[in-house]
């Protein structure tokens, strides 16, 4: 005998078809939910990658900004060709000023149906985002860790040799030793710069490397650089990072072609021609390699390393600042302020000074704060497993090294050379061994 549902059976029925029902539909609307936010925050990437775009086309110094108000499918970034609307969904995107100075607005990126997703950008550094509030946009930290002091303050004047720090190497710097510290300082080179001139795998540390020629690191792991302080890379041709593994420190500027592959980029790069990209490059998170030229890559190559590329109209293009050989000062000065006049390289004691033709020594013992000037040749130091710091001044000639450590301010117009192995050079301002008034030469 067949058996039919009772009243009770069917309410229960119901019951669990209308929990299931109402939360599928809860579930469902989450979906919903989640894909528009993610959507959203694509949007607001894109419209902040969009103005970084505009801005490489720009003065660094500008503080315009191509957009304010609704930033959607008729805004000037898209008319433009600055934003390609069709891989946006139908959010829009509103940009405001968040916060000014004197010399910087911040301007807030923000999703329209999700103000609490938003990017803040900086007028004086387009490139870096400062803050990203959603958790699919931010590697780390919070809103509390918001930094709006500008990283990248506006270029200054031509350096300075004395109070900016800067260490003229002339047409080469040959170095065989371990490392070159020197956070905050620049190094000028007025020729190429090639790896095999750095032992294979020294690291240049400094903030502002100026070369005016090629860079060719070809094998070998030489760095460029400061990553305490990093600054600016600039070369006048091209610039080649293949083979061997290194660390590049700082935005790099390139007036002719960049070929990458097994180097480590931990800034922006502007590329004033082609890119040529190798199979292992790294390019840190954020950072972006933007060239005018053509792309060379190999076939399935990393599409999110392609990413970090960009093609643009122009990149800034900076010049290395004008700097020029210090003079020497009249004989009658280094007579009054108690110079040993000698053109036989004497040995020094520390805190000794010495003014010559050139100068020529073995030294056989640690000395500090000397000051060497050649008028006319060279300064030759062998110090064996010796420390020396001091001033070293040849307007006329080249300054060579081999020791255990070198400090202090070398001025050469035909190059800097450390032959011995092991050695380390670090950077000092010459206002650390004298005052200004003190100085070998003119300031």
């Amino acid at each position: 005998m067949k058996k039919g549902f009772t009243m009770l059976e069917l309410l229960a029925v119901l019951a669990i078809l209308a929990i299931l029902s109402t939360g599928g539909f809860v579930f469902v609307r989450s979906s919903i939910e989640n894909a528009n936010r993610a959507a959203s925050t694509r949007l607001v990437e894109q419209v902040a990658s969009a103005e970084k775009r505009f801005y490489a086309t720009q003065d660094r110094n500008s503080i315009e900004y191509i957009s304010e108000g609704i930033i959607d499918g008729s805004s000037e970034l898209v008319s433009r060709g600055y934003l390609d609307w069709s891989i946006t969904n139908e959010d829009a995107a509103k940009i405001l000023e968040y916060s000014s100075s004197n010399d910087e607005l911040i301007y807030k990126i923000e999703s329209v149906k999700f103000p609490d997703i938003y990017v803040l950008q900086s007028s004086k550094e387009f490139r870096r985002d400062l803050f990203l509030s959603h958790p699919d946009m931010v590697d780390d930290g919070d809103e509390d860790d918001i930094d709006l002091t500008d990283p990248d303050p506006d270029p200054a004047p031509d350096p300075d040799v004395i109070s900016d720090n800067v260490f003229v190497y002339g047409t080469l710097l040959f170095f065989n030793g371990d490392s070159v510290f020197g956070d905050g300082a620049t190094v000028f080179i007025q020729g190429d710069l090639l790896s095999s001139q750095l032992r294979g795998n020294s690291q240049i540390g400094v903030s502002n490397i100026y070369i005016d020629g090629n860079i060719d690191f070809s094998g070998g792991s030489a760095g460029m650089g400061s990553q305490e302080e990093p600054g600016d890379i600039i070369a006048n041709d091209n610039v080649s990072f293949w083979d061997g593994t290194r660390s590049i420190y700082g935005d790099i500027y390139v007036n002719g072609k960049f070929s990458l592959k097994d180097a480590r980029i931990y800034g922006d790069v502007f590329v004033n021609g082609d890119l040529e990209i190798g199979w292992t490059p790294y390019i840190a998170p954020g950072k972006t390699i933007y060239y005018t030229g053509n792309l060379e890559a190999p076939n399935n190559f990393n599409q999110d390393i392609l990413n970090q590329t960009e093609k643009v109209d122009t990149v800034p293009i900076k010049n290395i600042p004008a700097i020029n050989m210090p003079s020497l000062r009249d004989s009658s000065w280094y007579e009054d302020n108690n110079y040993t006049f000698s053109n036989n390289s004497p040995m020094l004691s520390s805190g000794e000074r010495i003014f010559g033709t050139s100068y020529n020594r073995n030294i056989n013992r640690n000395l500090s704060n000397i000051i060497i000037v050649a008028s006319q040749g060279d300064i030759v130091i062998n110090a064996g497993g010796r420390t020396i710091t001091g001033i070293f001044y040849a307007p006329n000639g080249k300054v060579e090294f081999s020791g255990s450590q070198l400090e202090g301010l070398v001025i050469s117009r035909d190059g800097f050379y450390v032959t011995s192995g092991g050695t380390d050079v670090i950077f000092r301002a010459a206002t650390e061994f004298v005052t200004e008034e003190q100085l070998p030469f003119t300031p």
